[in-house]
């Protein structure tokens, strides 16, 4: 598999945009629910998959609730065209009529991507719903902010370009606000890159975008993938070394009863403290050595 990552967030409100640029919260439910009037772009609709946490109508309908007992920065009653939730999308290089949901490398970049999200989101990350219908396999996530202890709603605590922008650029010019904005969202893409793109052997940016040759991005192709496929050998390492470690420290919990059991059946036949002090060293130097062959390993 090759290809660049994508991933991209979006926050919503109660109500649509005034120049109906952008739709309500409900109307992205909608589409991404599939509901038959807001999909007039899928051609073969499919039942969106559900794969981690509660059903996005459900989700809305939460959010809504908030936002009516909620306040805002300034203890007002919030507006109706306040930010409610986050909606994002995560999309995976590979075309759905070449491979299967149960594909092993889709499944590990959609695992990872949850995991990434649950991380930096903890509860907050409500629902995660995969499509199938259009040419390429991506998910949808959504994000709804807990209310403080005076029940003021905050965007930004879901929103990292948000977040920047009313706090790092508060006070700011329009154009420091941007300036803010987008580092803030090149740090979010930068940390999913190295949560999910790096191991799933994908690229940080497509060819266009950077003004690469096709040989140029072929060899970035190549080297993405060769990165990955190192990472999990890597992985793969670990896992063997942590079990051999698990069993030898079995093994030496049973040596150092048997120890113990050496020194009384020596003290017991009378063997001189002496004697016995020379033994308990050399079992102790024998100890040493096995932690300072582990720390060289």
């Amino acid at each position: 598999m090759s290809g660049y990552q994508f991933i991209h967030v979006e926050a919503y409100s109660r109500i649509p945009s005034k120049n109906n640029k952008k739709q309500s919260a409900k109307g992205m439910i909608k589409e991404l629910i599939r509901d038959s009037d807001a999909c007039s772009h899928v051609p073969k609709i499919i039942k969106p998959i559900l794969v981690h946490g509660a059903e996005p109508s459900d989700v809305l309908k939460s959010a809504e609730n908030q936002a009516d007992i909620a306040k805002d920065n300034l203890g007002r009653k919030f507006r109706k065209d306040g930010l409610i939730l986050v909606s994002g999308v995560a999309s995976y290089p590979v075309r759905t009529d070449e491979v299967s949901f149960e594909n092993k490398d889709l499944q590990k970049w959609l695992k990872l991507t949850i995991e990434f999200l649950s991380k930096k989101y903890g509860d907050q990350l409500k629902s995660v719903v995969v499509h199938s219908d259009e040419p390429y396999w991506h998910c949808h996530f959504m994000l709804v902010p807990n209310l403080d202890e005076n029940r003021r709603l905050d965007i930004g605590q879901v929103h990292d370009g948000i977040y920047a922008r009313s706090v790092e650029g508060y006070k700011s010019s329009a154009k420091a606000k941007l300036r803010v904005y987008s580092e803030a969202m090149r740090a979010f893409q930068d940390a999913y890159y190295a949560d999910v793109g790096i191991p799933c052997g994908l690229t940080r940016d497509g060819p266009k975008r950077r003004r690469l040759t096709r040989k140029e991005w072929k060899i970035e192709q190549e080297a993405s993938k060769r990165l990955a496929n190192n990472l999990n050998r890597s992985d793969s390492i670990k896992k063997k070394v942590k079990y051999i470690y698990s069993e030898l420290d079995k093994k030496r919990i049973n040596l150092n009863r048997y120890e113990k059991k050496l020194i009384l059946i020596l003290k017991k036949i009378g063997m001189s403290d002496q004697f016995i002090e020379k033994i308990a060293k050399k079992l102790n130097d024998s100890d040493d050595n096995k932690n300072n062959v582990e720390n060289v390993i």
